[in-house]
């Protein structure tokens, strides 16, 4: 973030001294246009290179984006995929205690049960952690 300050100073009047500011504050890649036809007074190639950097730099920024909502759109449909298996395996295991009257049902089911319920714990302190 650049700034520009500007003072003026009057003369001050009986006791009473005073001071007079004005500031202008702008923010971005590129500086103002007087700042780069200063930059040319030193260099012709200085405001060239500076709008080549903010190029650059705003496709950087495109492609972060684009890669950060691949991976959010990635983890949410693994994650999906998790739960339904999840799901499909609690109810496989309902199926063996019930129809097939297995004691290995139990331990399916309780290994189902602790993968969902890990998943929640998980996210759980993560969203602890970044508040």
């Amino acid at each position: 973030m650049s700034r520009k300050i500007k003072s003026i100073q009057p003369k001050p009047k009986a006791n009473k001294a005073f001071t007079l500011s004005a500031s202008e504050f702008y923010s971005g890649p590129l500086p103002t246009p007087e700042m780069l036809a200063k930059y040319n007074a030193i260099d012709m190639t200085f405001a060239n290179r500076i709008l080549k950097m903010a190029e650059e730099d705003q496709r950087s920024i495109q492609k972060q984006i684009t890669r950060a909502n691949i991976f959010g759109f990635t983890i949410t449909t693994i994650g999906m995929i998790c739960a339904v298996a999840s799901i499909g395996g609690l109810l496989y295991g309902l199926y063996m205690a019930i129809e097939l009257k297995m004691e290995v049902a139990v331990r399916w089911i309780t290994g189902s049960m602790a993968s969902v319920a890990g998943i929640f714990l998980i996210k759980y302190r993560r969203s602890r952690n970044s508040a």
